[in-house]
């Protein structure tokens, strides 16, 4: 393109520019009048350009004392020059739209208000060739005024933004497709017009400070403040009759206030506590009663239930037979499946023989620590005891866990155990449980045993840890709640079997119990159901074996299998049906990896 082309494309493109900026340089009203503005607006690459506007308005020349003058017209009439229409040819446009922001400010005997008065652009043709008029067009805001004064209505700058379209609707190539031009007008602020305010004796006019108030999220058992401030914008004097709360919440708020006469100007408080009982969303209104009127204000807040510790204890311990003089230990896992600190107060046991040692003092949720009991008979006979265990559960302050024993006189030989001697061992059980409905429950525990090589048969003790699964609790016709349910395994006594051949069969007695169900709400686990003495009805028969044809040396370890029946669950409260419905049922599988403890 040769620099004279391009030079009378840039004159072009800078008339179309120009007439653009019209569209926005109106923002102020005046009195039943016209008016004349020059603006000076910069613009992308033709820089600042000269720009006239005709401005007018249906502004009367007088306003009423505290009556609201309501919003009033604007209008700017432009007449675009023939140039423009061929400059915004040359970069596709064929209409024109976009807004204006005029600041202006009305000047009064008590102070300067600022003031800004939208205008709106719609979508205007630009035509080929020939000079088009676009007229832009907004509203002032009402504005109420509370003394005799005489108003001065200034104009000080203008902020155009501009958006050319092509045919197609899209924007017309950069930078004069859309851009923001701050326009000066010329000899600086310019006062456009003034009215009069008017009128008789002068009445007050009742303010809040806000329409609502929220006090989000607080805790129950504590409580939040918040202010609320009523004012008198009027020029009489406001009494003010009542403040009340009232609503379906009304008791979760309490109000004190300062309120009693306000004269013109002046302010008091309402103090406003949100103070919740129980979990959920709460909320009222705040009434204001006064000589002018009454104002609402929405007052909402939700509840929180406070965070609690919730213990969880792995089940009682049998030691079986063990020899007097010697001894033997086992573990008791404390856990806090809570979302608040659990703090250990105590720990003791009871029992002949029977003594403990712990690392338990503060528990934090998800954590747990060690009791470790130990078995030392002095002599022989059936030993029981319990170990009492105090912390800051709310619902289980006191949990008590069983331990028993037997204490056998030392084997001198082949003795009374069928000729042969009797061989400890110790295996670690990870693995899993699949139920009839295809829930999964982590298996974690371990077999203490005694095997006479004698009969090949032995005692053991089978401990289970506690865990968990997912049951869905109905909820409504829209959603079901996921909850947890912790489940413990209580041995009815020491489990038996036999090691023949390198084929292990063990057969225990345990009952399952759900000591605690929990749903997720307001983003903490609440207890909903279970119980100490929530479990099944009837005792659960687990038989395990190692795989046929593999042997199993207790030394080396391996898998065992089992397959059990779990009965119908009973005292776990308004959810026994539900639990049962997801727990009975035949044919449940179990898989273990057993490992030595050497």
């Amino acid at each position: 393109m040769s620099t004279k082309t391009f030079t009378r494309k840039a004159r072009l493109l800078s008339a179309a520019v120009s007439a653009a900026a019209l569209l926005g340089s109106a923002g102020v009203a005046t009195a039943d009048t016209s008016t004349n503005l020059t603006l000076d607006c910069p613009f992308p690459l033709i820089g600042t350009q000269s720009l006239q506007s005709i401005v007018t308005t249906n502004i009367p020349a007088t306003a009423e004392i505290n009556k609201p003058t309501g919003s009033f017209n604007i209008s700017a009439a432009n007449q675009i020059p023939s140039d423009a229409a061929v400059g915004l040819g040359l970069v596709g446009a064929k209409t024109l739209e976009g807004s204006a922001a005029a600041k202006s400010r009305l000047v009064q005997s008590s102070g300067t208000l600022p003031l800004t008065v939208p205008l709106t652009i719609p979508s205007t043709p630009v035509p080929s060739s020939g000079a088009f008029e676009v007229v832009a067009s907004g509203q002032t805001p009402s504005l109420t005024f509370t003394a005799q004064d005489t108003i001065d209505i200034f104009v000080d700058d203008i902020t155009l933004d501009i958006t050319a379209r092509t045919a197609d609707g899209s924007v017309a190539p950069a930078p004069v497709g859309e851009f923001t031009s701050d326009c000066a007008i010329q000899g600086g602020s310019t006062k456009l017009t003034s009215f009069d305010v008017v009128g008789g004796a002068l009445e007050p006019v009742l303010e809040v400070g806000a329409s609502s108030v929220s006090f989000g999220s607080v805790q129950a058992g504590t409580s939040s403040k918040k202010s609320v401030t009523v004012t008198n914008t009027g020029g009489g004097t406001l009494s003010i009759s009542s403040v009340s709360i009232s609503g379906a919440a009304a008791s979760s708020f309490t109000e004190s206030n300062n309120c009693t006469t306000l004269g013109a100007g002046q302010s008091c408080t309402v103090e406003v506590t949100f103070a919740p009982s129980s979990s959920g969303t709460a909320s009222a209104t705040l009434q204001v009663a006064t000589s002018a009127g009454n104002k609402s204000i929405a007052l909402s807040g939700t509840s929180a239930l406070a965070p609690v510790a919730n213990i969880t204890v792995s089940g009682g311990l049998s030691f079986g037979e063990v020899a007097v003089g010697s001894s033997t230990q086992k573990t008791i896992t404390v856990g806090n499946n809570g979302n608040a600190a659990l703090s250990i107060s105590s720990v003791s046991v009871s029992g002949a023989g029977f003594t403990e040692t712990n690392n338990c003092t503060t528990v934090q949720p998800g954590a747990t620590c060690a009791v470790n009991v130990t078995f030392a008979p002095g002599s022989e006979g059936a030993k029981s005891g319990q170990v009492t265990i105090r912390s800051s559960d709310p619902d289980q302050g006191t949990v008590t866990v069983a331990v028993s024993g037997s204490g056998k006189a030392t084997s001198t030989g082949g003795g009374g155990n069928g000729g042969g001697a009797d061989v400890p061992f110790l295996l670690d059980m990870t693995g899993s449980s699949t139920l009839w409905n295809g829930a999964s429950l982590a298996i974690n525990g371990s077999i203490d045993a005694l095997l006479n090589l004698g009969t090949q048969k032995f005692v053991a003790d089978l401990s289970i840890d506690p865990t968990t699964t997912m049951i869905p609790i109905l909820g409504n016709f829209s959603r079901n709640w996921k909850s947890t349910a912790t489940i413990e395994f209580v041995t009815t006594g020491p489990a038996t079997g036999s090691l023949v051949n390198g084929k292990l069969m063990a057969d225990a007695e345990l009952y399952v119990r759900v000591p605690k169900v929990t749903i997720p709400l307001f983003g903490l686990n609440i207890k909903i159901g279970g119980g100490a003495e929530c479990m099944t009805k009837e005792a659960v028969n687990i038989s395990l074996q190692s795989k046929d044809g593999v042997d199993f040396n207790p030394l080396n370890g391996g898998m065992a299998y089992g397959v059990y029946d779990l009965s119908e669950l009973e005292n776990c409260g308004s959810l026994t049906g539900i639990l049962s419905l997801y727990v009975k049922g035949k044919n449940n599988t179990l898989s273990v990896d057993l490992a030595p403890v050497l």
